[in-house]
């Protein structure tokens, strides 16, 4: 069982212990400033070893902790020495741009956000049985329709954090993730209005079946994407590139379409397809999701010929 280290605010102390108890009760081992703190202690000191020596930094995230100097040094700390990170949001603050990339649990809703977590930790449930309230311990499994969340929204990223994004999902690919294993996918092929889309009921996105005819330059992408929400394709109008994470949540452990890593649901010829991210600290370049090579790469500029496969959530 790996040991998750809760960095917090203090302002969110209720939230903190409860989700601290949750773990612990349910087989974590947990580092808690409150528990394990003692008076005279270097808290600077302190912090950074149990961050050190600790497996997983759960990141209680919300406004208040946003402009907590203890918090931004933990989560930094973690950083750092390249620990997991699962934040934890609380009332849809924002997270710092180089934690976006990381998935996030949305804790707005404590019961659905920890069932998500506890499964992401491989942690069995418990709770008082239901029939006797006598605290007697039954085990509950994880809610198996929880799915995964990837950010929607553009995001530049350097290579470093791409490499993070892809342990912290287990994304597969070749160059920096080989031991990565992908996700169980529930692929549905439906024809909408004349238009073929696949949804993927493990992470509620819907895909183009195919993609653009022809590859085309990144400006070129983003008017293919507008003319697709003008006519409405399949019936819809909130078409968009996808994001690195969403694009990389098709890539298979192995080929499965001819020479691709991709499900053969999807069509073949789009081999490459652009992302709405962009290369942080490289101009004019965006990332570049490759189902030929099984991975995804930095150095194609926007002036290179891509091919677009657009999502909608």
């Amino acid at each position: 069982m790996p040991q998750l280290f809760i960095s917090h605010a203090w302002k969110d102390n209720d939230i903190s212990r409860r989700l601290a108890a949750d773990l612990k009760r349910d087989g974590a081992d947990i580092w808690i400033d409150y528990a394990r703190i003692k008076g005279g202690q270097s808290l600077p000191e302190v912090i950074g070893q149990a961050i050190e020596e600790s497996d997983i930094l759960i990141l209680i995230w919300s406004k208040a902790a946003a402009s907590s100097y203890y918090v931004h040094l933990e989560w930094n700390c973690a950083l750092n020495l390249e620990k997991r990170i699962i934040p934890c949001v609380l009332d849809g603050a924002k997270l710092p741009p180089i934690l976006s990339a990381f998935l996030y649990h949305d804790f707005q809703n404590y019961e659905s956000g920890y069932q998500l977590l506890a499964r992401g930790l491989n942690l069995k449930r418990t709770a008082e049985h239901p029939d006797t309230g006598e605290g007697k311990i039954t085990i509950i499994k994880p809610d198996e329709t929880a799915k995964p969340r990837f950010r929607n929204t553009p995001l530049a990223l350097s290579s470093d954090e791409v490499k993070n994004m892809l342990s912290q999902n287990d994304f597969f690919d070749t160059f920096m993730n080989s031991s990565g294993s992908g996700i169980a996918h529930q692929y549905y092929e439906q024809t909408k209005n004349g238009d073929k889309v696949v949804i993927d009921k493990a992470t509620d996105l819907m895909w183009q079946q195919s993609g653009s005819k022809d590859s085309m330059f990144y400006d070129d992408a983003e008017h293919s994407i507008k003319k697709l929400n003008n006519e409405k394709f399949a019936g819809y109008s909130d078409w968009r590139l996808p994001t690195l994470e969403e694009a990389m949540s098709l890539m298979e452990q192995k080929e499965k379409n001819d020479d691709l890593y991709i499900d053969p649901v999807f069509d073949k010829h789009q081999r490459r397809i652009w992302t709405c991210d962009p290369v942080k600290d490289r101009e004019a370049r965006a990332w570049v999701v490759l189902f030929f090579s099984g991975g995804c790469r930095y150095d194609y500029p926007i002036g290179y010929g891509i091919y677009v496969r657009a999502v909608r959530s």
